[in-house]
C-alpha cells in the first residue's frame, strides 16, 4: 500500500506540475498525515523539491512541491524501418537532447542495433549527464511483440527480427535498465506525459501512418492491452466488406482505405487514367507519386490528391466515431505521419468524427498531437518514468 501511495503522490505532482501538500491530500484522498510522511520520504530521497510558497488568507502559506529534475535522466528511442529517433530528458521530462538518425541503408539487424546503442551513448555523452544517473532507456518499435519479455516477435516490416530479445540485448550492452513497448502504445504514454492529455481518464490515441494504422488506450494513465496484448488494433478492423487485400490476409481492413498507402494507391490509379493532370507537377511515372507527394500536392490544391486524402479521412473518421461509441474516451488524439504532414487530413477527419456522434452527450476532446515525430520516443521516456 505504501508503494502504491508513493506512486500516487509522484504521479499527482507530475501531472499537476506544482502542488501543495494540502491540495495533494485533497486530490489523492489521502490523509494529511499520510501525505506529510510520504512527501518527507520523497524529499529525502531526492524525488521532490520544495519550490516557493503560495498565498494564504489564514494560517501559514502553503509550500509548493515539484519533481526534482536532477534526480535522474531517461533516454527514449523509437526504432522505425527508416529512422532511429532518440531523446534524453531529465526527471521532469524536459527534453535536453534530440536526434533522428536514418537507418534504411543499414543492411542487417546487427548493424541497426549497433546504431541504436550508439545513439543512446551519443545522447549521454553530448548532454554530459552523469551515467550513473541515467535511470533507464525506453525503446519502442513495431509489433507484434512480447511486452513482459521485451521480445520482438515477427514484425512484418523488420524481416529477420523474429524472436529478437531487444530489451536484453540493449540492456547488456549499455549496462542501463531497459524497457520495451509497442510504438502505438508508447504514443499514448507520450501524449499523456508530454502532451495535452495529462488529466485524461480514458485516453484513446490513433496513429495514422504512411504505412499502417494503430491504436492504444490508457485508463487513468495505465495501458489497456487486452488478451495477448492485441487491444486497439484498429487498423485491421473491417471498413469495406469486399475490399482490397490487406497485409494481414483479410480484405477491406481500415488500413486498405485510410493509411498513406491507400492515398498513394488512389492517386496512382488516377494517374493511369489521366496522366495529363500530373504534367505540371513533374510526374512522368507512377514511381514519382509517393506519400509525401500526395500530402504536399493535396495542401497545394491538386484535385486528385485532395480527393484521395479526404477519402482516407472519411474512413478514418467513421472508424474513430465507432471507437467513441464503444470505448467512450474523454480524449481522442490523432498522431502519426499522415496527420503530422496533412492539415487537410486532420480537418477532414475531425469533421467526419464529429458528424457521426453526439457532442452534447459524449463531450470528447479531439485533437491532433503537437508532439510530432518524437511522440514515440517521448513515450519511451514515459514508460521508464512510469515504471521507476
Amino acid at each position: 500500500m505504501k508503494e502504491n501511495n508513493l506512486r500516487l503522490v509522484l504521479e499527482t505532482v507530475r501531472s499537476r506540475r506544482q502542488i501543495s501538500r494540502r491540495e495533494l491530500a485533497r486530490v489523492t484522498n489521502l490523509t494529511a498525515a499520510t501525505v506529510t510522511n510520504l512527501v518527507k520520504e520523497l524529499l529525502e530521497e531526492g524525488y521532490l523539491l520544495e519550490t516557493g510558497k503560495g498565498e494564504s488568507h489564514s494560517g501559514p502559506r502553503p509550500i509548493f512541491l515539484e519533481l526534482n529534475p536532477l534526480w535522474g535522466y531517461i533516454v527514449g528511442v523509437e526504432l522505425t524501418v527508416t529512422d532511429i529517433i532518440c531523446v534524453l530528458t531529465d526527471f521532469k521530462a524536459q527534453v535536453l537532447f534530440r536526434a533522428q538518425l536514418p537507418v534504411e541503408n543499414i543492411a542487417d539487424k546487427d548493424g541497426t542495433l549497433d546504431a541504436l546503442i550508439l545513439a543512446v551513448e551519443d545522447a549521454i555523452r553530448r548532454t554530459g549527464v552523469p551515467r550513473d544517473k541515467v535511470r533507464g532507456v525506453g525503446i519502442v518499435s513495431a509489433g507484434p511483440f512480447n511486452h513482459n519479455e521485451g521480445v520482438m516477435l515477427a514484425p512484418p516490416n523488420f524481416p529477420g527480427w523474429g524472436r529478437t530479445p531487444i530489451r536484453q540485448i540493449v540492456e547488456d550492452r549499455l549496462g542501463i535498465p531497459v524497457r520495451f513497448d509497442k510504438e502505438t502504445q508508447a504514443a499514448a504514454f507520450g501524449e499523456y506525459w508530454f502532451g495535452e492529455a495529462a488529466l485524461s481518464h480514458v485516453l484513446s490515441v490513433c496513429n495514422i501512418l504512411s504505412i499502417g494504422i494503430g491504436g492504444s488506450l490508457l485508463l487513468d494513465g495505465k495501458a489497456y492491452r487486452g488478451h495477448l496484448e492485441n487491444a486497439c488494433n484498429i487498423g485491421h478492423t473491417k471498413a469495406v466488406l469486399e475490399g482490397e487485400r490487406c497485409t494481414c490476409g483479410e480484405r477491406g481492413c481500415l488500413e486498405t482505405v485510410a493509411d498513406g498507402r491507400a492515398a498513394v494507391r488512389a492517386v496512382r490509379q488516377r494517374f493511369r487514367v489521366h496522366p495529363e493532370e500530373f504534367a505540371s507537377c513533374g510526374v512522368s511515372t507512377e514511381a514519382d507519386i509517393d506519400f509525401f507527394f500526395v500530402v504536399r500536392q493535396a495542401e497545394a490544391g491538386m484535385p486528385a490528391c485532395r480527393e484521395a486524402v479526404v477519402d482516407c479521412a472519411r474512413y478514418m473518421g467513421m472508424a474513430l466515431a465507432n471507437v467513441i461509441r464503444t470505448v467512450a474516451p474523454d480524449t481522442l488524439v490523432l498522431c502519426g505521419e499522415f496527420p503530422d504532414n496533412s492539415p487537410l487530413f486532420v480537418r477532414a477527419c475531425i469533421e467526419n468524427i464529429r458528424c457521426r456522434y453526439n457532442p452534447a452527450q459524449e463531450r470528447v476532446n479531439i485533437y491532433h498531437s503537437a508532439l510530432g515525430p518524437e511522440i514515440g520516443a517521448l513515450g519511451g521516456v514515459a514508460i521508464v518514468l512510469g515504471n521507476l
